[in-house]
């Protein structure tokens, strides 16, 4: 049985590499995450504090945006030590989650339905909101990758002396690595944005001015990490996950 120190020092490799060749990108999401912490924790207290306590959007709101927090935190582990295919069962459920949570901004009405306990199609919720294309592309992308099929799988195959093998420790690869981070940090932006906007809405929290700044700040790091992306995916000629 090959012991586990094998994989640690690939997993050490990994995260190196993915340190060093994404640090801008990386420290954008750890503030965004540090960001979106903040105002959830801000939202819970509130919630504590409120008589009467929020609505059932907004607790939905707030569960859903809980649970998108704590993925995207687990995601940064399996991107940064090299398990990809894990990375995109996470960031497909991201996914799904933060769209859901969208649905139930438009229309309160659902947020009864998800409470109780009644199922909502992901593509039903893809075509109430007029999803794009391109983001309907990578959920498509993300599907392909999450099941057990070739395309999931033949990363981790490679042909020596005529024989087929798997390789089961992490290798790093630059353009999947890349491909998620920026992923994970459109998702995690799109979140922050969601409960900012509803709860600031609503007055049920008051963000300062400070607040603000620091929001406005991480969408402009954000809209920098992206058009370094977009010149990196003409270069390479690459918009999916390799």
């Amino acid at each position: 049985m090959t012991p586990y120190i094998v994989y640690s020092t690939e997993e050490s490799e990994c995260k190196e590499k993915t340190m060093n060749e994404f640090s801008r990108e990386l420290e954008c999401f750890e503030e965004m995450a540090d960001f979106f912490l903040y105002i959830i924790s801000k939202i819970n207290q509130k919630g504590k504090d409120t008589l009467p306590p929020y609505n059932e959007q907004d607790m939905a709101v707030m569960f859903l945006s809980t649970k998108i927090l704590k993925s995207l935190t687990c995601l940064r582990n399996t991107i940064n030590f090299g398990y990809y295919s894990e990375s995109m069962h996470i960031l497909r459920n991201v996914h799904e989650t933060e769209y859901l949570c969208e649905y139930i901004l438009k229309d309160p009405g659902i947020a009864k339905k998800w409470w109780e306990r009644k199922r909502i199609p992901h593509s039903k919720v893809i075509q109430e909101l007029s999803i794009p294309e391109p983001i309907q592309k990578m959920y498509g992308v993300l599907c392909d990758h999450t099941h057990s099929n070739v395309s999931s799988l033949i990363r981790d195959m490679s042909l020596e002396e005529n024989m087929l093998s798997i390789r089961v420790s992490p290798i790093f690869r630059k353009k999947t690595a890349y491909y998620l981070i920026i992923h994970q940090c459109l998702l995690t932006i799109a979140s922050i944005e969601n409960c900012y906007d509803h709860f600031q809405k609503y007055q049920f929290i008051h963000f300062n001015s400070l607040d603000n700044e620091q929001f406005m700040t991480l969408k402009e790091k954000f809209s920098s990490i992206i058009k370094d992306w977009i010149s990196y995916s003409d270069r390479t000629r690459t918009t999916e996950i390799i």
